[in-house]
């Protein structure tokens, strides 16, 4: 018996109760994170080659020494970098750059609620919900409040499309970019 059907039988979903089974209540929001994830590498991936243009260095995956650090890591770099390669680019160049880094910082938070709440089933409808891990404290009257945070699987490929947008423009900008970077001499 496989161990996927074992573990429905004997785990159904139900409500208030977070998920630890593939039922077909839960399998939309699963695809959905599946493609969340895919999404967030690309977006990663693009902020190193970014990064390997701003710094003038060829970018090969294999070599990427860049895409060791956290996406926090290159926002900043990028930020840093941006004061110099990218105050003397035309269009608006470095503006564009720094709203779409404010951006990505907060794609990358909803990305982190998103893969690191708890997903259950509504206590009340039976809806997917996500449960928030820092509990909310209310001083009057003193009472622990846990959000339950209904989300859809379009929810989710709604972040997932925003990222994919954001990774359109960072392409965009290192196209921008490339061009107007000098060689260097051998």
């Amino acid at each position: 018996m496989d161990t996927m059907e074992e573990n429905k039988r004997q785990l159904p979903p139900q409500k208030g109760v977070p998920i630890f089974v593939l039922s077909d209540e839960v399998k939309p929001h699963a695809e959905a994170l599946g493609g969340l994830v895919i999404m967030i590498g690309g977006l990663e991936l693009q902020l190193s080659i970014l990064l390997n243009v701003m710094l003038d260095i060829e970018f090969t995956p294999k070599g990427d020494v860049l895409g060791v650090l956290e996406m926090k890591r290159k926002v900043q770099l990028l930020r840093g970098l941006a004061v110099v390669v990218g105050k003397d680019m035309p269009n608006n160049w470095h503006n564009r750059l720094m709203d779409l880094l404010n951006r990505i910082e907060g794609l990358s938070e909803e990305r982190n609620r998103m893969i690191h709440d708890v997903w259950g089933l509504s206590d009340t409808d039976g809806d997917m919900i996500r449960i928030r891990l820092k509990p909310a404290i209310s001083k009057k009257p003193l009472e622990l409040r846990v959000p339950q945070i209904p989300v859809s699987a379009p929810d989710i490929a709604n972040l997932s499309y925003r990222i994919l947008g954001a990774i359109r423009e960072l392409v965009t900008l290192a196209v921008e970019l490339k061009p107007s970077m000098t060689l260097k001499s051998p």
